[in-house]
């Protein structure tokens, strides 16, 4: 149980991480 939780959490953090590049990148793109 402990081990899911935790790879829920790694995953939600990643997911995050790469929504966080992608509108990095939009902005550049945009400037």
């Amino acid at each position: 149980m402990q081990d899911t939780l935790f790879a829920l959490i790694q995953a939600r953090i990643i997911q995050t991480a790469l929504n966080g590049d992608l509108n990095l990148f939009r902005v550049g793109a945009d400037i």
